[in-house]
This record gives structure tokens, C-alpha cells and sequence, in this order.
């Protein structure tokens, strides 16, 4: 999976290269018509005043044809149906009853690091954008009434109704690359408008196992389940910038407040697989892992917020305060075996894999 991904990343920097070379060749002036001189628009030359720059540089395009390089902290809560794994019955039952127990995950720190360049005669930018984010999470249950939620009808018929404890451990890794090109298509009375067709790559994995253990026995029940899909896709997105207020400091320093916000949605084919065991003390009872498939992983992303901006003559800082939501329709699987009968049926079930959050954006512009 680790090659594979890197393959991805191989061909969409070359697809990243050819349309920055490509945005570059658009952006410039046909020398043999046009004699106008740019040069008062590039960072290396005679800049404009810093009021003059505003407005290009608001609502977010590092402006004028300049580099910018943002890096944000994260803090992410990630949800996923059915984290539940245990049962605690307040007394002896010869059938389940009581409250289910959940390990469900809380908010996690992430990041995410960005680099855009601008092509301000043309109101377009390319960008990357690489997003990351790990978390653990465990939870221990123990009770004299007990009763496991998980696992084939051969492992879950050994902890029921017993005394013991249980425990759940999971983990999640999420990978995101966003290679972007951001056209304005609007600019009426500091409300901007503008299109962001591009390409996402993401990498999904959870992994999940879950401990059962009988008090005053040495016996214990353990199950393993693992499911991931790396995906790439096309993807596309409107964005709109809304200038709350600009103004400057002196003669060589502006600054500006923006309201932004952006929508986008991506369609993934994602390379997937799902792998599952149930042991009770050592002893295999289930081993089994999915031949990899093909099949597409919608995604959905959206997020609003706003950004400071301060500019100078040669350097711009900005910094932004959003909150986003992130959600891959049927990411992940599990593989059900029901039947104590028939021991091979098996079915799989899908789940989403969302992600929504605080997002803090350092981002210097020269």
C-alpha cells in the first residue's frame, strides 16, 4: 500500500508540475502583441503601495504573483458508526441485557501544510495542500455481568453473561494531498467568487482490536480487525471571500479582516481491503483478509472562517481561524460473520468517515 500511494504521489506531482508550467504560460503577457509593462506587479520589482496591493492581495490570494507557505493546526474529531464492543448487565441474564459500551474517539490534534502560488493578472493560483492526522483510543470496561458485542457466533458465545473485563483499542491514521488550481470568477463590492477544480488523494485506516478476559482464568478472547482504502480522484470546489474591512496601518502597511468559506466534493477510486482474526486463548477461530478491490469513495469537504491580513511592501502574514467538516461516504468496512451454523456466511458493512473541527492557519505570503 506503501508503494502504491507513493506511485499516486509521483503522478500527480508531475500532473502539479505540468499545470503550474501551464498556469505560468496563461498568466503571461504575449510579448510579440503586447508591450505593457508588468513589472510593477512582480515582488522583485518597483511594488504598488500596500493600499494599491489590498486589492488583490484580499480576500486570500498572496498576491501580487508571489509564493505563500501556511501551515494549520487541527483539532479534529473523527466519528465512525459502531465503535460499541461490550455489554454491562446490572444483573445474571440468560439473554443480553443492558447498556452498550462505546469507545468512541475525541478531539485530536492534526495538521496540515500548504504552499500556493499566484498569478495575480489573471486572479489564479495553484496550490498543495497535504493534511494529517493519527489518534489512539482505548477504553476498558469490567463487570460481573458482562457480555462480548463482537466477533464470529463461535467467539462471541464464550463471553456471555461472565465476569471480567473488556477492553477496546483503536486506531486511526487519515492522509490527505490537495493539488489545486483557483480561478476568480467574481468580484463585485468585496464579495469574490471563485472555482477550484483539482485532484485529492486520500488514505484511510482503521484498525481495531478488542480484548475479552474471564476473571480467575487464564482463557481470553481477542479480536483483530483492520480496514483501509487509498483513494485519488478528481475534485471541485467554490469558494466565496467576503471583505469584512480593510484599511492601513502608515503609508507601507494594510491590513484587512475576510469571511471565507469553501465547499468542495471529490469522487475517489479507492483501492481497498479489510482484514479480520478471532482468537480465544491463542487458538485461531477466524482468519481472514479480503481480496483487494476497486470501488469510488465519495468525499465531501466544507469549512468557513476568517483571516487576518497584514501586507507590507515585500511580506504578507495572515493569519485565519475556521472550522471544517470532512466526510468519505462508505470509507470503511467490516466483514460480519452472523450465523453459528453456517460458519463461512459472511456479509460486509460499510460506514462513513467523517472528520470536523478547529482549524488555526499561519500563512506567510512574499
Amino acid at each position: 500500500m506503501k508503494k502504491r500511494f507513493q506511485t499516486y504521489t509521483a503522478l500527480t506531482t508531475l500532473a502539479f508540475s505540468l499545470l503550474l508550467a501551464t498556469a505560468n504560460a496563461d498568466s503571461s503577457p504575449n510579448l510579440a502583441t503586447e508591450q505593457t509593462d508588468y513589472s510593477s506587479n512582480s515582488m522583485s520589482g518597483s511594488a504598488q503601495s500596500p493600499a494599491s496591493q489590498m486589492q488583490t492581495l484580499v480576500p486570500s490570494l498572496p498576491c501580487p504573483e508571489a509564493w505563500r507557505f501556511s501551515g494549520t493546526f487541527l483539532y479534529l474529531l473523527p466519528t465512525f458508526d459502531d465503535t460499541y464492543f461490550v455489554i454491562e448487565s446490572p444483573t445474571s441474564t440468560t439473554y443480553p441485557n443492558g447498556v452498550r459500551k462505546n469507545n468512541d474517539f475525541g478531539f485530536e490534534p492534526a495538521f496540515r501544510l500548504g504552499v500556493e502560488y499566484a498569478f495575480c493578472e489573471n486572479n489564479r493560483e495553484v496550490q498543495a495542500f497535504y493534511t494529517r492526522f493519527e489518534a489512539d483510543q482505548s477504553r476498558r470496561s469490567s463487570g460481573d455481568f458482562l457480555w462480548a458485542t463482537l466477533g464470529g457466533p463461535d467467539f462471541a458465545s464464550r463471553f456471555e453473561n461472565y465476569h471480567g473485563s473488556a477492553t477496546s483499542k483503536l486506531n486511526l491514521l487519515y492522509q490527505r494531498l490537495d493539488l489545486n488550481f483557483s480561478q476568480q470568477i467574481v468580484n463585485n463590492k468585496g464579495v469574490y467568487f471563485y472555482l477550484q477544480p483539482g485532484l485529492e488523494l486520500a488514505y484511510l485506516r482503521l484498525t481495531e482490536h478488542y480484548r475479552y478476559h474471564l476473571e480467575g482464568a487464564t482463557a481470553h478472547g481477542s479480536i483483530r480487525q483492520r480496514s483501509r482504502v487509498a483513494g485519488i480522484g478528481p475534485q471541485m470546489g467554490i469558494g466565496v471571500d467576503y471583505n469584512i474591512y480593510q484599511g492601513t496601518y502608515s503609508s507601507t502597511i494594510s491590513h484587512a479582516l475576510t469571511l471565507n468559506a469553501l465547499f468542495s466534493g471529490s469522487i475517489l477510486m479507492g483501492h481497498a481491503g479489510v482484514k479480520e482474526s478471532n482468537e480465544y486463548d491463542e487458538d485461531p477461530l477466524l482468519t481472514v483478509k479480503d481480496e483487494k478491490t476497486w470501488r469510488t469513495v465519495p468525499a465531501l469537504h466544507a469549512k468557513a472562517g476568517l483571516n487576518y491580513v497584514i501586507l507590507g511592501t515585500h511580506v504578507g502574514f495572515s493569519l485565519g481561524l475556521t472550522y471544517e467538516f470532512n466526510t468519505y461516504v462508505r470509507g470503511l468496512a467490516r466483514v460480519i460473520f452472523p450465523d453459528d451454523v453456517a460458519d463461512a456466511e459472511n456479509f460486509t458493512n460499510y460506514y462513513n468517515y467523517d472528520l470536523q473541527g478547529l482549524g488555526i492557519t499561519a500563512a506567510l505570503s512574499f
